[in-house]
């Protein structure tokens, strides 16, 4: 898959995207390719629940495992879009009434 973004970071670092399906470890073959990659210059210890430890250069404690994936479930809404009315759809409207309506 061809790279569709690129991460930059102030320090020089930088990391090409190739969408959403790029995050996340999604078999034990790759987390064991990772864990390899990281054993080459730190140590690196597993868990009995198929974890990865080790510990960054900056020293922050890094942990790896396989992600389940799950889709997002989401109700799109028609304000904070854009190109919306934001006067469309707004529950509250229906609801509202005029002073003069109410009782007193």
């Amino acid at each position: 898959m061809a790279t569709v973004g690129r991460l930059e970071l102030a320090r020089g670092s930088a990391a090409g995207t190739r969408g959403g399906d790029d995050l996340g470890i999604d078999t034990a073959a790759n987390l064991e390719k990772l864990a390899a990659g990281l054993a080459v210059d730190r140590s690196v210890r597993g868990d009995a629940d198929a974890t990865v430890h080790c510990v960054a250069d900056d020293g922050h404690p890094i942990a790896l495992r396989i992600w389940a994936k799950r889709p997002v479930v989401s109700i799109t809404s028609p304000v904070n879009m854009i190109g919306a009315n934001l006067m469309e759809r707004r529950g509250w409207k229906n609801t509202a009434r005029h002073s003069s309506n109410m009782p007193g």
